[in-house]
């Protein structure tokens, strides 16, 4: 969305709007993610530009947060180390710190090696803030970031809507995305299947641990089920 506009083609007023309208769970604050990739047409040059206008987009929407179903879940932006320190810093600054955050800029890391000296220090500087638990916006899944499962208390799960599998890609024509319920499905199944070949259970971010089960178990969870099936 921000490389095509170069902005939000809405405001913070108009997404509390549609916070309102759809009741859900959790609601993330408009982040500018900081990936060298990202378009910074909107004059939003340095990261630390991309990092203080995210903090402001949280502070106005925690304007509407006593008027708004669901708990509001500021997004943590950076792309080094230090720059996702900066920006907790002026969540505390701010008292913007919750029990739960997100992090974004991670959806497009390719190394593990990096992605494995990111996450420890990002949950060390959020826990040492008030923080306690962490969403991964756009976290690979790959078994050789299972040993960081213990920072990680959600991710989310566009990788269910992506062709990962090269099948269910040919069986779709070519078409990265799936579409209709019957795609959809196919794609949620064969997502289900991954996490199971990784040892990972899908669960939602409030789910009790089931009975009876072991007390280490892994899980993935996530704030919505990876694929809207009934849409």
């Amino acid at each position: 969305m921000l490389n095509k506009y170069g902005d939000y083609p809405f405001s913070v007023v108009n997404y509390a709007n549609l916070v309102a309208r759809l009741k859900p769970n959790y609601y993330a604050t408009m982040d500018y993610p900081c990936e060298p990739e990202i378009s910074r047409s909107l004059g939003l040059m340095s990261n630390r530009e991309r990092i203080r206008a995210t903090v402001e987009n949280a502070l106005r929407l925690a304007e509407w947060e006593s008027q708004l179903p669901g708990r509001l879940v500021p997004v943590i932006q950076g792309y080094e180390l230090e720059e996702y320190e900066y920006c907790i810093r002026l969540y505390r600054q701010a008292g913007m710190i919750r029990e739960y955050m997100a992090v974004g800029s991670m959806c497009r890391r390719i190394s593990t090696e990096e992605i494995r000296r990111l996450i420890p220090g990002i949950y060390r500087a959020a826990r040492q803030a008030g923080c306690e638990r962490l969403h991964f916006f756009g976290l690979k899944l790959s078994p050789d970031l299972i040993p960081l499962g213990k920072y990680i208390w959600s991710r989310d799960s566009a990788v269910a809507l992506d062709a990962y599998d090269a099948e269910l890609r040919k069986r779709r024509g070519g078409r990265r995305w799936p579409r209709g319920q019957a795609e959809k499905r196919t794609a949620l199944s064969a997502f289900l299947r991954r996490l199971d070949d990784l040892g990972l259970r899908y669960t939602s971010p409030t789910a009790p641990r089931a009975a009876g089960e072991a007390p280490d178990v892994r899980r993935y969870r996530c704030y919505r089920y990876p694929l809207p099936i009934g849409e």
